[in-house]
């Protein structure tokens, strides 16, 4: 790959004092060396702008050109955002999931996620646009560098709550590497006997198998060698713990964190251990191995990401998780007798000091850590003085400061309609509306979590989907349904401070109880446990955050219902999804005639609801839409903390949002032209 390492710039030490010089890269961002010799960084010279005469972009074949522009560009040396992101340049030019597509289709590299690269945004002198150079400061290699819309600048301030966490467990497990190191040194000991071995193969032969020096040497005959370094490594400490047939007393919490570094063995042993406990016969790990590598597996019944089916070391995880032993009855229970009480409770409920000295603890603590009990915060976004749009369409789909959450409903596709629901002041909500008529304006929302639909005896999930398609016949009101969820508007508006902000965004995507548990967690959110417990008392009673727990199920799958028409239909319909399906949140316009809602539940029934519930919705008169999410990001990591400014009054720019309406609009023109 063509690369450059320096660019001549014209530099700008003062308002007309010109003088030549280059431009280099470093982990700090951006410097310039005047041909004096003289260094400038935006840390020792504020003011300093510079100006380039070309830009530099990536070719099909993955190789970086000097492009001549048709006039200069001045721009900036401070920073605007400086962020690490990944980044393959091999890949040239890929289909982009988003729209309006990116500049040069860096989009495109960016979700390919290889090495992470430093991003560099600056401003440009007397334009709307900002200067991207994506670069790696190792090696001071410049790969791209050039002019971009506000909306991708914005966009690349902010993370997906997905990519945060994987950011702090990564950061976690670089930490926890030694303890990781010692679950793995396993593989460096004594091989294992051909009794022991014998229990691993159940019924499959492996040609020239010999015991050989150590446990890496002989159980490494057993794994494909197509699989990564990496995996194969984690598979043989796995093997090497079925063989030695030890339960592993660690306490739960504590050995998730110990094996961040090396997830598929941590995920691999909390399923084995469930077996050992249960007596129970575990999955056949090699022949599963063995079909997953020659692409002969058969899917686990739940549906999967695509990468998970093209990756045979990951479908052959997946499917052992499917076949562990059930345990999920064990969480649930715990969840709902949580929720009975109503205490706060920031940590798993069963504690370390009882799983020393109980197996029935050590179990409880085992199943709530394995299927993530955690505690959900519901805010009800009025009483902050906020409000929420949904947008369901093709267009508009860069991340942005309001975004709270985008969907893709159905297969990647220049049409595919996506989901987004902002959060946004009641003025900056109507501004959006005026120039963008189809958005809708959401005036109630609530979200459910159904666990007594789980029935412990087959451990499954039974959900009524006759029951929800019958209820599009009935009426019901929207000030029943109100009270049916105890729901009233706010009679007053709170204000809420910095700390309060950072707390709702720890607990509104869901805090795992286990992960309280840590310091070192706790830490990156600035949070003690004791700390967190008082800001969230006060909320609570503010009636501002509404607290409940949950667990998660993978099998469950997801479906969104947009459906529209007679108000008292569509809420009936709310109503019945809202009660009878695992999870569910429902957003409704004001009068009720039109309704959002995302559910979890079992494939089966969602199947029998994308069936029946359109059907019997057109011969209602009702147009009821029925489609699986198949992307999901979300962005209330931070969300609150990001639009409460320093005065207490909330962001109302949504320049960045509509700068794509603009933009679109542009190229519809031109294209009509």
């Amino acid at each position: 790959m063509s690369s450059y390492s320096r660019m001549g710039v014209a530099i700008w030490t003062a308002a007309e004092d010109i003088e030549q010089g280059s431009l280099k890269v470093g982990k700090d961002g951006i410097s310039l060396t005047l041909d004096s010799g003289k260094e400038l960084s935006y840390r020792t010279r504020k003011s300093v702008e510079y100006t380039v005469n070309s830009e530099i972009i990536l070719r099909m074949n993955g190789k970086s050109e000097l492009i001549p522009l048709a006039k200069p560009i001045r721009i900036s040396l401070n920073p605007q955002i400086l962020v690490w992101r990944p980044y393959q340049a091999s890949i040239g030019q890929t289909i982009e999931d988003i729209y309006p597509q990116s500049t040069y289709g860096f989009y495109g590299r960016m979700r390919g996620e290889i090495n992470d690269t430093l991003y560099i945004i600056q401003k440009i002198k007397d334009d709307t646009r900002f200067w991207l150079t994506i670069a790696d400061p190792i090696t001071n290699t410049i790969f791209e560098t050039y002019a971009i819309q506000y909306y991708e600048s914005e966009a690349l301030s902010l993370f997906d709550i997905d990519s945060f966490r994987r950011s702090i467990y990564r950061d976690i497990g670089i930490r926890e590497i030694s303890a990781a190191k010692k679950f793995m040194s396993i593989i460096e000991g004594a091989p294992p006997s051909w009794r022991d071995l014998s229990k691993l193969l159940s019924n499959v032969s492996i040609p020239g198998l010999e015991i050989k020096k150590t446990m890496r040497e002989t159980l490494s005959q057993l794994i494909p060698n197509s699989f990564p370094v990496s995996i194969r490594e984690e598979l043989i400490a796995f093997f090497a713990y079925v063989v030695r047939d030890e339960l592993i007393v660690e306490d739960p919490v504590d050995l998730s964190f110990h094996l961040l570094s090396v997830p598929m063995l941590g995920a691999l042993l909390r399923g084995h251990q469930r077996c050992m406990i249960d007596g129970t016969e575990w999955p056949p790990y090699i022949k599963l191995m063995t079909l997953a590598a020659r692409g002969h597996l058969e899917s686990p019944k739940r549906a999967l990401p695509e990468f998970v089916k093209n990756s045979p070391w990951m479908l052959f995880w997946q499917k052992c998780v499917e076949l562990f032993p059930n345990w999920l009855d064990t969480a649930i229970q715990t969840a709902e007798e949580l929720n009975q009480k109503g205490r706060l409770v920031l940590g798993l409920p069963n504690r370390r000091t009882d799983a020393k000295r109980s197996m029935t603890a050590w179990r409880n603590r085992l199943a709530t850590t394995t299927y993530n009990l955690r505690i959900m915060g519901n805010v009800e976004p009025t009483s902050i003085g906020l409000s929420e749009l949904a947008y369901i369409g093709a267009a508009y789909r860069w991340p942005h400061r309001h975004m709270k959450f985008i969907a893709r409903l159905g297969a990647i596709g220049e049409n595919t309609p996506h989901l987004q629901i902002m959060t946004l002041p009641l003025n900056a909500a109507e501004r959006i509306r005026r120039i963008i008529p189809s958005a809708i304006g959401i005036d109630w929302t609530i979200r459910t979590s159904n666990l007594k639909l789980f029935d412990k005896t087959t451990k499954n999930w039974a959900v009524p989907t006759d029951r929800i398609i019958d209820s599009l016949s009935e009426e019901k009101s929207l000030k029943g349904l109100q009270k049916l969820y105890s729901f009233k508007k706010p009679s007053k508006t709170h204000s809420i401070s910095a700390k309060e902000a950072k707390a709702i965004d720890f607990i509104t995507p869901g805090a795992d109880l286990a992960e309280l548990e840590n310091p070192m967690y706790m830490k990156y959110f600035g949070f003690t446990n004791r700390q967190l417990r008082n800001i969230l008392s006060e909320l609570t009673q503010r009636n501002i955050v509404q607290l409940s727990y949950e667990v998660s199920d993978e099998r469950l799958v997801s479906l969104a219902t947009v459906a529209q028409g007679k108000s008292q239909k569509i809420i009936s319909l709310t109503e019945s999804l809202l009660e009878n399906s695992p999870t569910s949140l429902a957003m409704l316009t004001p009068d009720g005639s039109r309704a959002i809602i995302l559910s979890k539940m079992p494939e089966a029934s969602v199947y029998e609801l994308a069936r029946g519930l359109p059907k019997y919705g057109f011969e209602q008169d009702l147009i009821v839409r029925c489609m699986r999410p198949t992307t999901f990001k979300s962005y209330t990591h931070d969300l609150y903390q990001r639009l409460l400014r320093e005065d207490g009054t909330w962001d109302d720019d949504v320049s960045a949002f509509l700068s794509q309406a603009r933009s679109k609009r542009r190229e519809l023109s031109e294209s009509n032209a």
